[in-house]
């Protein structure tokens, strides 16, 4: 069904609508970081979840799916980004934005830098 991923702060946004087959919380588990959004679904949904441990395990067997997940975590962030009027990104074509989002790298930043 579609779930519906949402900031959790003072109100509820709804930032994006998956579909039957979509995934979410890959950022947290990848970056090994708390959860970035809460989740609201509009139907009745199965999901299918997995601890840290475990997925860190599965990624030393299947190598290649940490670089999926990895690209398509800077996609998203791209495109929020791109969303939220940055000025460096406002007016580039959805194509150039995947490109981008395709080159760039993530880097943690430790907190007080």
């Amino acid at each position: 069904g579609n779930q519906k991923p949402l900031l959790s702060s003072a109100g509820e946004v709804t930032i994006a609508e998956l579909t039957t087959g979509s995934f979410f919380g890959e950022t947290a588990l990848v970056f090994d970081i708390g959860r970035t959004c809460s989740v609201k679904t509009s139907e009745k949904s199965l999901f299918l979840t997995i601890d840290r441990t475990d997925f860190r395990n599965f990624l030393r067997i299947c190598h290649t799916i940490e670089a999926t997940l990895t690209t398509s975590i800077k996609k998203r962030m791209v495109s929020k980004l791109s969303s939220l009027g940055i000025p460096f990104l406002t007016g580039i074509p959805e194509e150039m934005l995947t490109s981008l989002a395709t080159s760039v790298s993530i880097q943690e930043v430790p907190m007080d830098h």
